[in-house]
């Protein structure tokens, strides 16, 4: 994916963003910006709020600019803001496949550290649960992801869940766990306890994903014997057209008989 966005800066500096994931610095860092007047490109990572008008980057390297230095550049561009919105989630989503089909030498070196599950035992709720170091959880997901070739964007979050949830590392720090000064009951959890639960996460979200899969197809049955599209999925999300007076847009995806998509997005007034 190579895109690109045009900005302005408030001391009149114009130039052009660039998003390259075949870039070396994707994973961490989405974007080059290149200045007209070749002023030495800058590395970043893109991101804005909908509270303000400005095109946010994190900086690779922190930039000096009259005599103080910057790890955070602003963009006041509500043109470029507008933009960069319009191809955000494909940024996004392009980044955590790449990222999730790169195991680094950071994964590496999680990969190798120890695993401890903490556990306060006086409540049943998950976010009672500590796990430390959770990147290595990721590396794990990452690494089992890459050799069993999942074309499928996976969850971290939800990985990192299964294992807050996993009865079996949880009655193990009931039985094994040593009572910390702040209530928890810390456990090493080795390394084949946490592949276990890695295995049985994949199994799950592969199962979930036939289970979808199973879905579209009696959907696709059903628009073609009625002729009338059919909804696929409807989600919230925010509103993408900043001259509109909403918060939340209403995205339904209709499926036809055929197997094509059409999404519609409704403002929520």
């Amino acid at each position: 994916m190579k895109r690109s966005i045009r900005f302005k800066t408030k001391r009149g500096k114009s130039g052009e963003i660039r998003f390259d994931s075949d870039s070396p610095d994707f994973i961490k860092y989405n974007a080059i910006i290149i200045y007209d007047d070749g002023s030495e490109p800058i590395i970043g990572d893109v991101y804005n709020s909908k509270a303000d008008d400005i095109v946010h980057i994190s900086l690779k390297n922190p930039v000096e600019i009259d005599g103080k230095k910057h790890a955070v550049m602003g963009l006041l561009d509500k043109k470029a803001k507008t933009e960069y919105r319009k191809i955000r989630k494909d940024v996004y989503r392009e980044q955590r496949w790449k990222r999730q089909n790169t195991l680094t030498e950071e994964d590496k070196e999680n990969l190798s550290k120890p695993l401890y599950y903490y556990y306060d035992s006086s409540t049943y709720e998950s976010n009672m649960v500590k796990i430390d170091p959770e990147d290595k959880i990721c590396a794990m997901a990452r690494k089992y992801a890459i050799n069993h070739k999942i074309d499928k964007l996976v969850s971290m979050y939800n990985v990192i869940e299964k294992f807050r949830n996993s009865e079996m590392l949880r009655d193990k720090a009931e039985k094994d766990g040593i009572l910390s000064d702040d209530g928890y009951k810390q456990v090493e959890i080795t390394n084949e306890e946490a592949c276990i639960v890695v295995e049985e996460y994949f199994e799950e979200f592969l199962a979930e994903i036939t289970e979808e899969e199973e879905k579209r197809l009696d959907l696709i049955k059903k628009a073609r014997e009625s002729g009338v599209p059919q909804v696929l999925y409807r989600v919230f999300a925010e509103c993408n057209d900043p001259d509109e007076q909403c918060d939340l847009d209403v995205i339904t995806t209709y499926i036809d008989g055929e197997g094509n998509t059409e999404v519609h997005r409704q403002h929520t007034w």
